[in-house]
């Protein structure tokens, strides 16, 4: 996993947790309108939990929107795919 060139868009959840579940195909449907455009990748906190402390990660879901490593965008909670769509395409 390379989330330190381009654009990255992280999906922070962890098993069990039902708004991260619910969160999961919007960030598909994300994922494939902006295909080729950014990198996704669903992180579960228990097995990256330093990741999600890199990125202030305090409650999940969280959405974490990186260019060239460093965090642009940040969205706590069930987000829209159409919300993340407009952040990625707004830094590209």
């Amino acid at each position: 996993m390379n989330i330190e060139t381009g654009l990255v868009v992280l999906d922070f959840s962890a098993e069990g947790c039902m708004p991260c579940r619910l969160q999961k195909p919007k960030f598909e449907q994300a994922e494939a309108e902006l295909a080729g455009r950014a990198t996704f990748y669903q992180i579960d906190i228990a097995e990256q939990p330093e990741l999600a402390m890199r990125f202030g990660v305090m409650s999940i879901p969280t959405i974490v929107v990186l260019k060239d490593g460093e965090p642009q965008w940040k969205s706590v909670g069930l987000t829209e795919a159409e919300e993340i769509v407009d952040a990625v395409k707004a830094i590209i």
